[in-house]
């Protein structure tokens, strides 16, 4: 019995964690008219079917309806390689093996063995006939991380280059957060992410950190924060597992800021959301990544700002002294070394190692008296680093504390800086008869300045030191 008028060629099944399988054929008429590639659903109903296959030409159905289940039959009977799909970058697992899924390949974290990615066919063959996919949004293309080099670099071959832009250990200060991240991304320990956030005045510095940070992880481009809508920003989040998402220009200003801080928030406690499609069905999505943000505003809420670790950026160049071309050149020079760290990272680094760093930190950074967040913060970013280098143990040791400082005063300050700029903001907006607004200047009762200056003598940051200083001599 003739079933068809056209030859049907099996090339391989798609497999969709909880969906039907979809084979993709190839379809050939007796005319010698031929469509590659397309996904024939073995589920189909008849009318479906014809419809779906009409759209390419000259092919029909000749059997009677019921013997379609025939062609279905016929066609998972066929013998033909597993395609298993993915919905996010970053850590998964492939047959009891766990791997690292990068836009251009996939590394075996066991064996440290490497994949390239048939950019032809868009997937990734890991031994045998079966191969990996994943199902992603082009939203997040620019943001998707690539190896780009198999180069085996040490933590001093890193340092060495960002010695000759930062002075001090302020060089120490994008490896460390590099490390982190990397850490977090091979390695489920029971501790909450931190966001980074690395924040700066109009020059600072504060994207070109967080460019180099971003090449270290192979990403392009950052996500422009600003500019995204709230879809793209969702997709690009849920776009990776455990893999950092860069994102640039945050502002207090941009459009839906409540929104995307809304987001920024449910990424931090690994939420999720879910959107309709077309044929009624409903796409669930997870949030499993890092975020590291970049911008000169910083977000005012205690909400935000607790979830994240700041880093403020001030003008640390060298001014490109003894750099050949300045500071952008000798950056793009050294793009091969940025991205060879990934790689090196996740085939040096063992879980034994990592963890035991993570016990060690804890015993280092453990104070009754700090928030528990700042704490499992700072432990992070020293066992992401120490497992890399544990011959820089004191030098990181050191940089950890002066970042776990940093970070002490601005949670102390969060609640005290809020206030008063709350204050302000009433009095501006005039829900306070004793203070007035007259030739752009704000007028404030003198007793809230000097509730505020006392309340902050004790901390010292340069910034709060300046700031309470303008506020004494008002």
């Amino acid at each position: 019995m003739k079933l068809t008028d056209f030859l049907i060629h099996v090339h391989y099944q798609i497999a969709r964690p909880g969906q039907e399988v979809v084979y993709i054929v190839s379809l050939v008429n007796g005319l010698g008219r031929r469509v590659d590639f397309i996904e024939w659903k073995s589920k189909a109903s008849e009318m479906l079917l014809a419809d779906s296959i009409l759209k390419y030409g000259p092919f029909h159905l000749t059997a009677p309806k019921a013997h379609l289940n025939l062609i279905h039959e016929m066609i998972s009977g066929t013998r033909v390689p597993t395609i298993y799909t993915y919905p996010r970058y970053g850590l998964n697992e492939y047959k009891g093996m766990q791997i690292m899924v990068y836009g251009d390949g996939v590394l075996d974290i066991e064996t440290k063995r490497w994949y390239p990615k048939n950019e032809k066919m868009g997937f990734y063959f890991l031994g045998g006939n079966d191969g990996i996919k994943i199902d992603n949004s082009d939203e997040a293309s620019n943001q998707v991380p690539r190896f780009n080099t198999l180069n085996m670099k040490g933590w001093e071959d890193y340092h060495s280059f960002f010695k000759k832009l930062y002075k001090g250990d302020n060089s120490y200060t994008p490896l460390l957060i590099a490390s982190m991240m990397a850490g977090v991304s091979l390695f489920n320990v029971d501790i909450s992410k931190p966001h980074i956030y690395i924040t700066g005045t109009t020059m600072s510095g504060k994207s070109t950190m967080s460019s180099m940070i971003g090449k270290m992880f192979g990403v392009t481009k950052a996500l422009d924060l600003s500019n995204t809508t709230l879809w793209a920003m969702k997709a690009a989040c849920a776009s990776m597992n455990r893999l950092p998402l860069f994102l640039q220009e945050y502002r207090t200003t941009m459009k839906y800021v409540d929104e995307k801080d809304a987001i920024i928030r449910l990424v931090f406690d690994e939420g999720e959301f879910s959107k309709g499609r077309a044929d009624s069905s409903t796409v669930h999505y997870q949030f499993r990544t890092q975020l590291c943000m970049e911008g000169e505003d910083i977000s005012s809420s205690g909400s935000i700002r607790s979830r994240c670790l700041i880093v403020t950026h001030s003008s640390l160049f060298n001014n490109g002294s003894g750099m050949e071309g300045g500071v952008a050149n000798f950056i793009k020079k050294n793009t091969d070394l940025l991205n060879s760290f990934a790689y090196s990272y996740y085939s040096t680094v063992s879980q034994e190692t990592y963890e035991k760093a993570v016990k060690e930190g804890y015993k280092l950074f453990q104070d009754p008296k700090l928030p528990q967040r700042i704490i499992d913060n700072i432990v992070l970013m020293y066992a992401g680093a120490v497992a890399f280098a544990p011959d820089e143990q004191k030098n990181i040791e050191r940089t950890c504390r002066g970042m776990m400082m940093r970070q002490v005063d601005d949670f102390n300050l969060n609640g005290e800086a809020i206030v008063f700029l709350k204050i302000i903001k009433e009095y501006l907006t005039g829900r306070y008869a004793e203070a007035y607004v007259q030739d752009g200047y704000a007028y404030i009762d003198y007793t809230e300045i000097a509730n505020f200056v006392n309340r902050t003598k004790r901390h010292t940051s340069i910034s709060m030191d300046a700031y309470r200083g303008h506020m004494e001599e008002l």
